[in-house]
């Protein structure tokens, strides 16, 4: 049998990223997925998700949890939420 390395998104500085979309960001580059595929995964429309990343408006609890969901990560309901 092949020996496979597992690999782990480092949450270890998670909590210091602010942003929602920062950390957003950071799942996207460690999963290889584009804004496109989250689109397709979320049924967000592409342009709203370019806007959550590049913090032109934002992001309403609905959408946070289709985003949080589509990229499996319980991580990204944060205190921001809350401010909302």
């Amino acid at each position: 049998k092949k020996q496979y390395k597992k690999e782990y998104l480092d949450v270890r500085n998670f909590d210091e990223l602010p942003l929602f979309a920062q950390r957003v960001r950071k799942l996207l580059d460690f999963y290889r997925i584009s804004a496109a595929t989250l689109s397709e995964r979320t049924g967000i429309s592409p342009s709203v998700i370019k806007k959550y990343l590049n913090e032109d408006v934002d992001v309403g609890i609905k959408n946070m949890c289709r985003i949080a969901d589509a990229l499996d990560a319980l991580s990204l309901y944060t205190s921001d939420a809350a401010d909302e």
